[in-house]
């Protein structure tokens, strides 16, 4: 797992990534695609006897659930190599939505909201430092530093993710939540 704080930065090749090219996936299957996108971070749980699996990718996250041979995952990505057959939901990234399914016996309930960058922009919620993934990735000279930050919190019953995805090219801001609950 490759985690950086945000005045450590990757090294790699410029990427402007905006807003306007995100899109959110909600995807039925396995996750051999995600290979083909960059995984700068990830972490493995258990949860409620369920694999999760949180990615950092580029500007972007996905979050994989399996539990025997059902599995979904969720995916904000500027792009994504999948059977348009697994989608179980798509929309456009740059205006505020949720999405409430219940999907493999699991009520799943998204919500992404966007937001003016206010410099020390952070998760709403607090997780221990084991229960985050932040990512920085290359600064552009006018600019600051685009930032990544992932945070969970596991209780026997329900999988909350946060995630904080900053474009300050844009002086914007991506926002998400997401609440997974199993009986």
């Amino acid at each position: 797992m490759l985690l950086t704080e945000p005045n450590d930065c990757l090294e790699d090749r410029p990427t402007k990534y905006t807003i306007r090219g995100l899109r959110y996936f909600l995807i039925e299957g396995g996750t051999s695609w995600l290979e083909s996108l960059r995984i700068i971070g990830l972490k493995q749980l258990l949860w409620a006897d369920r694999d999760v699996i949180v990615y950092a990718l580029g500007a972007s996250h996905a979050v994989s659930v399996r539990h025997r041979e059902k599995q979904v995952t969720e995916l904000l990505s500027c792009s994504g190599h999948f059977r348009a057959d697994q989608y179980l939901a798509e929309m456009a990234a740059s205006h505020p939505f949720e999405i409430s399914t219940t999907i493999h016996g699991m009520s799943y309930r998204f919500r992404l909201t966007l937001h003016t960058l206010q410099g020390n922009d952070a998760l709403l919620g607090r997780y221990p430092h084991e229960d985050e993934i932040t990512v920085a990735y290359p600064p552009q000279p006018e600019f600051a530093t685009p930032v990544t930050r992932i945070g969970w919190h596991i209780e026997p019953g329900v999988l909350r993710l946060e995630t904080l995805h900053t474009y300050p090219e844009e002086q914007s801001g991506v926002r998400t939540e997401s609440i997974i609950e199993i009986p």
